[in-house]
């Protein structure tokens, strides 16, 4: 696959996933306080569920992405980068939000632990960040070597 068309898709997949933790960090969580503490482990059981569908294809199709640049041969910093700060988002889903989701499920709406998401999420709102706006330096740069 030629590197431009894999540098694409990665822009399109790390672009995804800019607007779903943007969203996610200044709205979706944010307005877990205010749902109904009668219905949350019901609704929170099935906003698990559907946003796992739209996340995790993101989640995998950007690490095998970035992935296969590296062992295509582009070991440029931002490549190597880009690798490590998906890793450290991966370890955060699975470390913080992950285990936080699960203590909501369990004990429903917890101010507390709706507050520690929405903190710790700014990790993976950074690191998302970052990885979008490197992807899209990538990209220009590649443009511009196009002849």
């Amino acid at each position: 696959m030629s590197q431009m068309l894999i540098q694409a898709g990665r822009l399109a997949v790390d672009f995804g996933m800019l607007i779903l933790i943007w969203l996610v960090q200044l709205i979706i969580y944010p307005s877990f306080e205010y749902s109904a503490r009668d219905s949350f482990i019901d609704w929170h059981e099935k906003y698990t569920g559907l946003i796992t569908l739209v996340v995790l294809p993101l989640m995998v199709a950007q690490i095998g992405l970035v992935i296969s640049q590296v062992v295509g041969g582009d070991r440029s910093w931002e490549t190597l980068v880009c690798l490590g700060l998906v890793v450290f988002c991966w370890g955060v889903t699975f470390s913080l939000s992950v285990p936080a989701h699960n203590q909501l499920q369990a004990l429903g709406n917890d101010v507390t632990t709706v507050r520690w998401l929405v903190l710790t999420n700014w990790l993976r709102t950074v690191g998302w960040s970052i990885v979008c706006l490197i992807s899209i330096k990538q990209f220009y740069e590649l443009l511009k070597h196009q002849p």
